[in-house]
């Protein structure tokens, strides 16, 4: 007995109709050893009822035969009325046997009238007080492991030998569209498992009980709309205190939106590979060669901008898998604890109880709760960081109008090739966006994107030709001017050379050291521009303080011929001479 129970003093409820056996009962208590600060009295059961409305006394002693109330519909009343109540049931009628039914119906101990002294009473006292005591912590320990199954984002289900459902989280609840009160006790294979793999799992179960490896797996259920969703699952046994498995514990992470998210990474990946193919099969030569350099500069930027949220849900993933194997060990401490409880093992109910306690501080499982949802949602972040970036290469190289004329917003070609090029731009330069008001022009969208990638890279190629203290600046406007958009490219690099300018369209014509281009960038972008959509490419330059690159591309295609003249601009290559 620790200190604490030496000093208490009790307020005892005193529920009797017979004076006699009440004056016998408070003698008794003077007697025994308790620190009685107060005693209540009530002769029926509605009295003590009206007395516990405004009290909550440390111990109610019981009669069971009242005026009012008879037998162990007594103590049901009052266990269903107040819960909290520590109840000593003081039977006559029925002894030993009524006082055992009465525990069963809430009571913490009895007594049998005329076979108790003092010191008993202070016995059952004390051991009643201390037994609610116990039961208190443990519904309090047992209210927190379910708030903790439900309130954890991961599916927690348990399974009987023959694969009937003892207890599912409200996680898998919504998941599957049933109550655990709907399906407690049926059969979870008829129920969520696809009828194809229905009879492998049940033999995975079957060799999970015979003590067989509980391997984690990828397998479907099936949800009570009909959906199928994957699930990840990992299983370990649930055993009682003799050893022997009592219960399956399967725990397992909805997976289907991330295997759809990398199936369409697959998709988009071989959708951009045929496109590859499809531009390579459509280009002249000469400019495929600047193509084939174009694209493996690009696959060197993407990879690098989609690195870096891929690797962080990766990270997260494998942080989940952690936080997962921690709050498994507790949960299989609690299912001990509760065994421990109902076998009636006090001093390994206690012993659980402290472990308990201790291993929740050690694996920090409250700083655990917050931060699984933090990582849940740093993790659909990056996924969602990755379909930009692939949404964005996709708008940038718009395969699907390759050779075909359809309408084009050249604000959104210009936004999806910067963020292609983002890893080439952002160390170089700050890029300055005046985009106007423009209408949607007849083109062929992935051409258009080729050639405004080409000049700002050229742009970012002249700026780090520089030796400068800080980043330099490319400025980009768009403007409607007549039946032309209008779109300048400039940037605060070298300028280009009085004699360079009427030959920077030829084809090979570069001022880069050998083997840092081919030449073939600013060619391709005239082609595309002048040739191909009867545009024009004008060159204004200063050297020592930049250059600006204005592009023309007329509202609506003509049935010109594929191999148009340009229409005219400060520089002409058809004469090589400049306005």
């Amino acid at each position: 007995m620790g200190p604490q129970s030496q000093i208490a003093r009790y307020q005892i409820l005193l529920v009797e109709d017979d004076i006699v056996d009440r004056k016998q009962m408070v003698r008794l208590l003077n007697a025994s050893g308790l620190q009685v600060a107060e005693v209540l009295y009530a002769q029926t059961l509605s009295a003590c009822l009206d007395i516990l409305r405004s009290n909550r006394p440390d111990l109610i002693l019981l009669d069971l035969n009242l005026p009012d109330s008879n037998g162990l519909e007594t103590v049901r009343t009052l266990h269903q009325a107040h819960p909290w109540a520590t109840v000593v049931v003081v039977t006559g009628e029925g002894g030993q046997e009524m006082g055992l039914g009465a525990v069963s119906q809430g009571a913490q101990d009895y007594l049998v009238k005329g076979q108790f002294d003092h010191i008993v009473l202070e016995r059952v006292i004390r051991y009643a007080s201390e037994r609610k005591r116990q039961q208190e912590l443990l519904r309090q320990e047992r209210d927190f492991a379910d708030r903790l199954i439900q309130t954890v984002p991961v599916i927690v289900l348990v399974l009987d030998r023959d694969g009937r459902i003892i207890r599912l989280n409200r996680y898998l609840e919504q998941l599957i569209g049933y109550q655990l009160d709907q399906v407690n006790g049926q059969d979870w294979f008829e129920l969520c498992v696809p009828s194809e793999i229905r009879q492998h799992t049940r033999t995975l179960l079957a060799q999970a009980f015979e003590g067989r490896s509980c391997d984690e797996g990828l397998w479907p259920i099936i949800t009570k709309d009909g959906r199928q969703r994957m699930i990840e699952w990992s299983a370990c046994l649930l055993k009682d205190q003799s050893d022997q498995a009592v219960a399956l514990l399967c725990t397992g992470q909805d997976v289907t939106d991330q295997l759809a998210a990398q199936q369409a990474i697959r998709q988009a990946n071989m959708r951009l590979v045929k496109a590859n193919m499809e531009l390579r099969s459509m280009q002249a030569q000469i400019v495929q060669s600047e193509k084939l350099a174009s694209i493996g500069q690009l696959a060197a930027g993407m990879a690098h901008e989609m690195n870096t949220p891929l690797g962080f849900v990766a990270s997260n993933f494998q942080t989940l898998r952690g936080y997962m194997n921690k709050l498994l060990e507790l949960l299989d401490l609690y299912e001990q604890l509760t065994m421990a409880v109902e076998q009636g093992l006090r001093e390994r109910r206690l012993e659980l109880a402290e472990l308990i306690r201790t291993r929740r501080k050690e694996l920090k499982i409250d700083f655990l709760l917050n931060d699984i949802q933090d990582l849940f949602d740093e993790s659909k972040e990056g996924i969602e960081r990755l379909g930009q970036i692939i949404q964005s290469l996709r708008d940038f190289a718009r395969i699907d109008q390759a050779e075909e004329l359809g309408d084009y917003d050249i604000n959104d070609g210009i936004r999806s090739t910067l963020a292609v090029a983002n890893r080439d731009i952002q160390q170089i330069a700050q890029v300055n966006l005046d985009l106007g008001d423009v209408r949607p022009i007849s083109c062929r969208a992935g051409q258009i994107n080729q050639a405004l990638y080409n000049i700002i890279i050229n742009a970012v190629q002249a700026i780090s030709s520089q030796d400068r203290p800080s980043k330099g600046t490319i400025s980009i406007q768009t403007r409607l001017e007549g039946d032309h958009v209008v779109c300048r490219i400039s940037d605060d690099g070298p300028g280009i050379k009085k004699e360079h300018i009427s030959r920077i369209f030829d084809p090979f014509f570069t001022t880069k050291p050998v083997g840092q281009g081919m030449g073939l960038g600013l060619t391709t972008a005239y082609d595309i521009i002048v040739n191909k959509h009867q545009g024009r490419i004008d060159v204004e330059s200063v050297e020592g303080k930049g250059t600006t690159f204005t592009i023309q591309i007329p509202m609506k295609q003509a049935d010109l011929p594929e191999a148009a003249a340009p229409a005219g601009g400060k520089y002409d290559r058809s004469t090589g001479q400049t306005d």
